[in-house]
């Protein structure tokens, strides 16, 4: 079941943080897990005015998608629940809702390439991510 995050109880925002976490250091294991544990506060307070769509089964949280505005700032899906079509449902969402949406991945991250490319999404350019030192893909969606 999607959801509309409105609500921010704490409770919610941090299970949302800690799949963050989890999530970004199992698929981005190419970047220093300090980088990720080091932003965990910073992340979990912006969480607070993030605009969120939270994917839930039997009030577990499997995935959630963080927005601002019209940009992806990502999708996350636990670990066994990912290849279940969540993603696909949370962007489906995102798509009936904004006219275009932007995202930046990771280039080391071929199988979230993949799948944006599988939604319509089209590269832009490949930009620097001064703090990890990992080169990314600025990709954009625009409804036709």
């Amino acid at each position: 079941m999607l959801i509309n995050l409105v609500d921010k109880d704490p409770d919610v925002i941090k299970a949302v943080a800690d799949l963050w976490l989890t999530v970004n250091l199992e698929v981005h294991d190419f970047v220093d897990p300090a980088y990720w544990t080091s932003h965990y506060d910073d992340v979990l307070s912006a969480f607070h005015e993030a605009n969120m769509v939270l994917y839930q089964e039997d009030n577990r949280l499997l995935g959630f998608v963080g927005m601002t505005g019209d940009y992806i700032a990502g999708i996350f899906i636990e670990k066994e629940s990912r290849h279940r079509g969540i993603g696909s449902q949370l962007l489906t969402y995102l798509k009936s809702q904004h006219k275009s949406l932007t995202l930046s991945v990771y280039s080391r991250n071929s199988q979230a390439i993949q799948f944006y490319k599988r939604h319509g999404f089209q590269f832009i350019e490949e930009c620097l991510d001064e703090e990890t030192q990992e080169r990314e893909w600025l990709m954009t969606w625009t409804t036709t």
